[in-house]
């Protein structure tokens, strides 16, 4: 439960920013409901994550990001990237390489729900990533008055569908 209470306090940061700034940007999503969905659900079931979200949504006490961008690599890519950097230990790398597909499902079922809303791109450079970034946010779909119809569903694939 600290964990998703420390979400909501990174929105109230996201949401506060974005009143000084024109783009606000998360390194990761909010709900992080797919990470649990993909590892299993070691301390809150995805019933009880999902009625604490939807609480907070109906309450207005956190909102649907206005857009995903989930930027991809190529395993072999990641994999000479992580040979080459001798910084950093990375040993959870081949779990995280796990995540990659069903990550994939998750994000392109999200994109024919509400078509548009996810921009998928293959990470390039960083002038390319935000240029995709720039682009995608031109042409958002408006999900204000769905967004409990669309976190519902995004629940019902999460009990429908096996990572």
């Amino acid at each position: 439960m600290w964990l998703l209470e420390r979400q909501i306090d990174r929105w109230h940061i996201a949401y506060e920013k974005n009143q000084q700034h024109e783009y606000v940007i998360l390194d990761g999503d909010i709900f992080k409901i797919w990470y649990s969905w993909i590892y299993g659900y070691e301390h809150l079931s995805l019933d009880e994550t999902a009625n604490f979200f939807r609480k907070k949504l109906l309450e207005n006490e956190i909102s649907l990001p206005d857009a995903y961008v989930l930027f991809w690599a190529e395993e072999d890519g990641l994999r000479k990237r992580k040979e080459m950097d001798q910084t950093r230990s990375r040993r959870n790398f081949d779990n995280h390489l796990r995540m990659i597909e069903p990550q994939m499902r998750y994000f392109h079922y999200l994109n024919e729900l509400v078509p548009g809303y996810v921009g998928i791109h293959k990470a390039e450079t960083v002038a390319d990533n935000i240029h995709h970034i720039v682009k995608h946010s031109e042409t958002l779909p408006h999900i204000e008055k769905r967004e409990i119809e669309i976190f519902d569903r995004v629940i019902d694939f999460y009990k429908s569908t096996t990572p």
